[in-house]
């Protein structure tokens, strides 16, 4: 881990291949097992894209810590730096106790693409629904907003983009936008927030590997880094609210002092600091597919701009991929959502990088330390 002075913000790569090699060469000397799975999709220039798994500590190990980034593709620059970091020190010293998954680039293809979602435009935190809940339908409201966040032609680069979105929480209402658009819809493919019509390859590869991945730890804390929602370079932990879940307790212990917000209440209803609860999310998946397990998640997220400047980038760019001349065309918008998402502002990347390896040290302690759960006597709420 290193030192509490200044952090090396190089960590932070220049693209996704970069990003990958760098992770491999830093797993690889830390001792690591690493396994790297192709997806069917190709980069910009053809290449191979690949989500890429590091592997420590023994899988028969009590505890296990994950750390995951880049499943909304374009967010993984963050993600990818944490974990970068963190493998020489955290992990070797962890991996003497704990199990230690780190999961690189679960959205090779946005990352590679700067985009946020995968090659079939689905929103991969959207994907994820529970057995039985079907892959159809929107928010009642969605159909009147598409036109509007999802125009049908190539945007214009002095264009005004940020009047469509102004307009809408005008007309529309703060509230009513954050319940609509980023909760998930499964109507139009073309769309922002398309959570597919069935589980996406990338899901289908997680679901087949993560109980391998994880070995039979019984206890399990959960890191999915991601950016863009909260205030400038401060970090928020998400985390749904399952009162009777041991997970949710432990999150509580170990994170006090953070900023902690609850996504979901038991009923479904959206907790009282989050403004929607969203459907199809990763998190969701994990706790309940791992319901025999105490699995720990939180999804980490780094505040960059503001919701309309973030907003108005998802715009630009979803109508250049979809409505665009090529896909090489409308670089600039790609541009403009890494900018978004992954503040090239110094004092931005050393404040997130040094809160969340802050919070990845948290875990690895929890995880190091002897004795399960229940040893420590009964875990305050959060």
């Amino acid at each position: 881990m290193p030192g509490t002075g200044q952090l090396p913000v190089v960590t932070f790569s220049s693209d996704y291949f970069v990003a990958r090699e760098r992770f491999r060469l830093a797993a690889r000397e830390a001792g690591c097992e690493i396994e790297s799975h192709s997806i069917s999709a190709c980069g910009p220039e053809g290449q191979e894209l690949t989500i890429d798994v590091a592997l420590c500590g023994r899988a028969t190990a009590a505890r296990a810590v994950v750390v995951s980034s880049g499943l909304h593709g374009v967010e993984g620059f963050l993600g990818s730096a944490v974990q970068l970091a963190m493998l020489p020190d955290v992990v070797a010293q962890t991996a003497r106790a704990a199990r230690v998954v780190l999961l690189h680039g679960i959205n090779p293809f946005g990352f590679a693409w700067l985009r946020r979602c995968n090659a079939s435009n689905v929103d991969l935190n959207r994907n994820f629904l529970l057995p039985g809940e079907p892959y159809s339908g929107s928010p009642p409201q969605y159909g009147q907003l598409d036109r509007l966040f999802n125009p049908r032609r190539p945007p214009r680069r002095w264009e005004p983009s940020t009047a469509p979105v102004l307009w809408a929480l005008l007309t529309q209402g703060f509230g009513t936008l954050v319940r609509t658009l980023p909760v998930g819809q499964y109507q139009f493919p073309c769309g922002l927030f398309y959570g597919g019509d069935a589980p996406a390859e990338e899901h289908r590869l997680v679901a087949q590997h993560l109980e391998r991945w994880i070995g039979s730890a019984a206890e399990v804390v959960h890191l999915d880094l991601h950016t863009g929602l909260g205030r400038w370079s401060k970090l928020t932990l998400l985390v749904d609210d399952c009162r009777s879940s041991p997970g949710t307790a432990l999150l509580g212990q170990m994170f006090a002092g953070e900023r902690l917000i609850t996504t979901l209440l038991d009923d479904g209803r959206p907790g009282p600091q989050a403004a929607y609860a969203s459907r199809g999310s990763w998190n969701r998946w994990c706790v309940r597919h791992f319901a025999q397990r105490l699995y720990a998640f939180a999804t980490v997220e780094a505040g960059t701009y503001a919701m309309w400047r973030v907003a108005t980038a998802l715009r630009a760019e979803n109508a250049a991929w979809h409505h665009g001349t090529c896909r090489h065309g409308y670089a600039w918008t790609r541009r403009r959502l890494a900018e978004v998402f992954a503040p090239a502002h110094l004092r931005w990347r050393q404040a997130t990088l040094t809160h969340a390896l802050q919070l990845v040290q948290r875990a690895c302690d929890w995880a190091s330390a002897s004795g399960s759960v229940a040893a420590h006597g009964r875990l305050a709420t959060a």
